[in-house]
């Protein structure tokens, strides 16, 4: 892939000429993002983000440490086995301060490419008219995907089993940590937006055309939540698949709206969805755990195993990955009719 900061024999830089502008036009001296080295930059952003949210954690862990426990703290006991009322600030506060940090890098590195917020799709404000519809449509394709568990089963085997008692989650405790999820998922899904939809996609869009664009920030996208490769490579690389589809979808629905507020909302409204069923499932379960640890269940890939080829996976890998790339085929081809 060439680098348009080539410098010709007179001395004067090159202009750049985009090759598609995704959301608005970015000027000839902007300088965006380019795909070979654009994983590099998102690397570094997001440990930077880490710092972040490490340090909020921190700062939410210790006060809530001397409000809870007061001052004499015994830190070695704390340590070793810190209460719900340390570890659920520490974590919310991780969250809040490693999305929000990226959303703001984001930011800040699309106007360092000297282009203007509008040209990654951020010209709306986040949380404004267009996302809540999105929210909405979210809930409903979480819905939809999730077809294969409820008429065939547990594809991947990573629910518990057992009778739920749906009583046990009609309580304060749960309902309040409905809304620390909430809080949570709405920094976190926009901030991958911003991040993969707004600085990369239509970075990767100037530099190498809409196609590539698609296809290059979708796989980060994918990759970006790999994690699952590390304790099974095949489960690891059907989720980056799966997950990679859905940043098609998202991509194309940003492209489609001229926003990352759309997408922001579909993705808030999926990730909540998913997280909050699948919590009070386990909650329901009754089996003795704490709230917090429910939740953490959910995303524990610790032990999952890639289950054998027959009808459950083909149908879970059909719906997974084929309505996504639909869903995002029909808003690629309403963006060519507008």
């Amino acid at each position: 892939m060439t680098d348009d900061t080539q410098v010709e024999n007179t001395g004067t830089t090159k202009p750049f000429h985009a090759k598609a502008n995704v959301f608005a036009e970015i000027p000839d001296t902007a300088r965006p993002v380019s795909g070979w080295w654009g994983w590099l930059q998102g690397l570094v952003l997001w440990l930077l983000a880490a710092v972040i949210g490490i340090l909020v954690a921190g700062i939410m862990a210790g006060v809530s440490a001397v409000i809870f426990l007061g001052e004499n703290i015994d830190q070695d006991a704390l340590a070793a086995n810190p209460p719900a009322e340390i570890m659920v600030p520490a974590i919310v506060g991780f969250m809040i301060g490693f999305f929000g940090g990226t959303t703001l890098l984001s930011i800040l590195k699309v106007k360092m490419e000297k282009r203007s917020l509008a040209s990654a799709g951020l010209g709306d404000f986040l949380y404004g008219a267009k996302f809540w519809p999105g929210f909405l449509g979210g809930i409903l394709l979480a819905v939809l995907l999730t077809i294969p568990t409820v008429f065939i089963g547990d594809v991947w085997g990573s629910m518990p089993d057992g009778e739920p008692d749906w009583s046990l989650v009609q309580t304060s405790q749960f309902a309040i940590a409905l809304v620390i999820l909430f809080v949570v998922v709405m920094v976190q899904a926009p901030a991958e937006e911003v991040m993969f939809r707004g600085w990369m996609f239509s970075g990767f869009g100037a530099r190498h055309g809409l196609s590539a664009g698609l296809l290059l920030s979708s796989l980060f996208f994918g990759l970006a939540h790999g994690d699952r490769f590390f304790v099974n490579p095949a489960v690891g690389i059907y989720y980056i698949i799966l997950t990679a589809a859905l940043g098609y979808m998202f991509a194309a629905m940003s492209r489609a709206t001229g926003s990352v507020a759309a997408a922001a909302g579909v993705h808030t409204g999926y990730n909540l969805t998913l997280l909050s069923v699948g919590a009070a499932y386990i909650v329901a379960l009754g089996d003795g755990g704490s709230i917090l640890e429910s939740f953490m269940a959910i995303l524990d890939v610790s032990d999952i195993e890639f289950p054998p080829l027959g009808p459950a996976l083909l149908t879970d890998m059909a719906v997974r990955l084929l309505i996504p790339i639909a869903i995002g085929i029909w808003f690629l081809n309403r963006s060519k009719k507008d």
